[in-house]
């Protein structure tokens, strides 16, 4: 039962993950010709918030469904319905204008899914599983992120058939929650290895939890998307190498960001130990940062990539269990994962903009400048839930 929420997690995330690294960029150049990059930017934003207020709505719509009929099963149908229609129109866009506007619609069905799969999970997972559901669910939009890239390469001539794979296969996926029995509120069964104080509801822990998350995540989105400027600006690197060097570190943060999300959150058990392990992450992350910002080197790199993947999937693996420790009385699960889902989101649209100032710099300040920001913003993240976890104690 606790693989289905997770395969639901990545049924979402693949939907649209894979299109903002790869598939929208080669669409918006085939319609608007080479020089698309303002537009893109543009389209990339405006789906991002999209996806941030169709989370918001599809959780509250699903916790009242799941309170009244005691079922998800609506607002889960909606988004296999939406992804399998939304993705064929999307492969049909033949305008920018269309493309914009089928990009922004699929947002929802796909947080349709998503929130659903992480309620799901949240209602249904007993203590003795909640580790090893919340390593799962952490890492399955980062193994969507993955498996999606590799689905789009193969379909690389055909950024229209991309689209249309991606999303058949997110439609796909998310059938199983369908067949979820019982995802209304569900209390956490306690377990005895647990101590009280481990299950002590605790809404300002997740309130000051949430914050970390948006912090943490500001300094991971500052590393994700300026990967290649870093190996040009920073390394001068020339344009294969540049590729080869960003797609490796890619790769190899990934396969450690999945790994280290499954093992986090089986090993995390306690709500102290899940704390710590995350403030851990936190440090890891802007440790890493500072290191390629000020000591910039080609075998360093790949190095610091494993480093920051691994840090990067305990804090996703993590994030489950914490959840359930901080709201073991379950009401409302779609709402408020929702709302950490928005908080760990929102750094995709509002680090470009501070980016796009930074940038300009000539011999790649601005880029260290950023990633020097991040860093400090993990370290925050760290020190806000080291303070909680040391109050806790």
């Amino acid at each position: 039962m606790f693989l289905i929420p997770a395969i639901g997690v990545f049924a979402g995330w693949i939907i649209v993950m894979p299109a903002t690294v790869l598939t929208l960029a080669l669409r918006s150049d085939q319609l608007l010709g080479e020089n698309s990059s303002s537009e893109y930017s543009v389209l990339l934003a405006a789906g991002w918030l999209a996806l941030i207020a169709s989370l918001s709505v599809c959780g509250r719509i699903g916790d009242m469904m799941a309170h009244k009929f005691d079922s998800r099963k609506p607002i889960i149908l909606f988004g296999v319905v939406g992804a399998a229609s939304l993705g064929y129109s999307l492969s049909k866009a033949d305008s920018f204008t269309a493309l914009v506007v089928a990009w922004i619609a699929i947002q929802l069905p796909s947080a349709a899914i998503v929130s659903s799969a992480l309620a799901i999970a949240a209602t249904t997972t007993t203590s003795k599983r909640k580790g090893l559901a919340s390593g799962l669910a952490g890492g399955a939009p980062v193994f969507a992120l993955l498996l999606g890239s590799l689905l789009v390469q193969m379909a690389i001539r055909s950024p229209e058939q991309a689209f249309l794979i991606t999303s058949t296969v997110g439609a796909i996926g998310a059938i199983p929650l369908l067949f979820v029995k019982n995802s209304s509120a569900l209390p956490i069964i306690p377990n005895a290895s647990f101590s009280n104080s481990d299950l002590a509801v605790s809404p300002k822990l997740w309130k000051k939890f949430i914050v970390a998350g948006f912090l943490l995540s500001w300094a991971t989105s500052s590393a994700n998307g300026y990967l290649v400027a870093y190996t040009k600006d920073i390394l001068k690197l020339d344009d294969m190498a540049s590729a080869e060097l960003a797609t490796t570190m890619v790769f190899v943060a990934t396969i450690a960001s999945i790994i280290s999300g499954i093992v986090a959150g089986i090993f995390a058990q306690s709500n102290i130990r899940a704390l710590r392990t995350y403030s851990a992450a936190g440090v890891t992350v802007g440790a890493t940062l500072s290191i390629l910002a000020l000591f910039p080197s080609v075998g360093m790199a790949t190095f610091a990539a494993v480093v920051f993947g691994a840090a990067f999937g305990t804090a996703n693996g993590l994030e489950l269990s914490i959840y359930l420790h901080s709201n073991p009385e379950g009401p409302n699960s779609g709402k408020k994962l929702s709302t950490f889902t928005n908080a760990t989101t929102a750094p995709y649209v509002l680090v470009p903009s501070i980016a796009a100032l930074l940038l300009n710099q000539s011999n790649g300040q601005g880029l260290v400048q950023l990633w020097l920001i991040g860093a400090v913003c993990a370290a925050a993240s760290a020190a806000l839930i080291l303070r909680v976890s040391l109050v806790r104690q």
